[in-house]
């Protein structure tokens, strides 16, 4: 799962440019990184990816160590939450340092990697050639590398995608919070604080490493955890879901509809990150969110053939779309165990598709428009 999550970020900034640049993907360094489809240009944009990715899964690791885990749970639980991997195994269960290493691993993959390239490289100062000696130097290199580290916390928490995963992340483990308390699962709220952020945190990133608890999750619990994992994290991440950029766009812009409607005659324009985006963007991103909602019944409609009811159908195709493992739980595991042979190999190329966030699709239809208009 850790290798299959590096190749998708490798093919998110060398092959899938072309079709992804056009659903937001080109939105999220705001001018900072152009593409190029040069074999030279795709090769760099791999290694610093793969050296983010390996990076972020070292500093994982240190995090599960620092917790308390021996060497190789460390190393599992570092890919796995880097990956978005998931799946059931999670060592020193009530153990809130671990719990709370692995919601903030899942954090950083819910990011946006290009955004930590780029201030990961101008994290370095650049060193003078001043002619003085070497502990005046020194002094003067750690100062602004410290300056270095607040400017880009800023312009890192003022990104427009960040702040607005930020505050759903915020919102939504207060929501979960009062509900866990107000319901008795537990009358500590360190321990109510800590479930809920793990949870919001694990179904945003699509990880969906779930902790275990004696009560049976309640039906607004598992609704909010759903709205999570069809979000997902931010574009140029490893995450599934609809991408929080997407998500932002498509909420400015129905804003910027209703406000056009209520005032005809007043100009408005969506901004992300200070820069207006083109309507042109704004009309693929509304399309890929309506192809996405197609797919997604498409597969339901197939799937309602092959034995499930449909509102079991349309739970079995979001567990597949957005690629969380622990969402079967949340709708019913034994219905995965009654499908037949046939349905569980539609749901694999569901998985497949979900992976690629529909770029297979929409590349395949790309070629067929292309072909189409050279016959002509």
């Amino acid at each position: 799962m850790w290798v299959g999550s590096l190749i998708f970020l490798v093919m998110l900034v060398t092959l899938m440019p072309e079709v992804g640049g056009s659903f937001g993907l080109t939105m999220t360094l705001q001018g900072g990184q152009l593409f190029s489809p040069l074999f030279g240009q795709m090769n760099a944009m791999a290694q610093r990816m793969i050296k983010i990715y390996t990076g972020l899964t070292l500093f994982s690791f240190v995090l599960f160590k620092l917790a308390g885990l021996n060497f190789w749970d460390a190393l599992l639980m570092a890919m796995r939450c880097i990956s978005t991997g998931g799946g059931k195994f999670f060592p020193c269960i009530g153990n809130a340092y671990v719990e709370y290493a692995a919601a903030f691993s899942m954090f950083l993959a819910c990011g946006n990697f290009l955004l930590y390239y780029r201030l990961i490289q101008t994290l370095p100062p650049p060193r003078r050639g001043d002619k003085v000696n070497i502990f005046r130097r020194v002094i003067d290199y750690v100062k602004r590398f410290k300056q270095n580290v607040f400017d880009n916390l800023k312009i890192f928490f003022s990104n427009s995608e960040v702040k607005t995963c930020t505050l759903i992340i915020l919102f939504s483990v207060i929501f979960i919070f009062f509900a866990i308390l107000t319901r008795g699962y537990t009358a500590d709220i360190e321990s109510a604080l800590r479930y809920a952020l793990f949870h919001v945190i694990s179904f945003l990133s699509t990880t969906g490493i779930t902790l275990p608890i004696d009560n049976d999750i309640h039906d607004f619990d598992k609704f909010i955890v759903f709205i999570m994992a069809v979000f997902g994290g931010c574009m140029g991440s490893v995450t599934g879901g609809l991408k929080m950029m997407r998500v932002l766009v498509l909420f400015k812009s129905a804003a910027a509809e209703v406000t056009r409607t209520m005032h005809p005659h007043m100009m408005t324009s969506i901004r992300v990150n200070g820069n207006a985006v083109p309507r042109e963007t704004v009309g693929r991103i509304t399309a890929f969110f309506f192809l996405t909602c197609l797919t997604l019944f498409f597969c339901a409609a197939v799937l309602s053939f092959m034995g499930p009811q449909f509102s079991e159908a349309v739970g079995i195709s979001a567990v597949c779309l957005t690629t969380v493992g622990a969402l079967p739980e949340l709708i019913d595991a034994q219905i995965f165990l009654q499908l037949s042979s046939v349905a569980k190999i539609f749901c694999a190329v569901i998985l497949v598709v979900g992976r690629l966030e529909i770029f297979a699709l929409l590349i395949f239809i790309a070629s067929v428009n292309s072909k189409g208009r050279g016959i002509k």
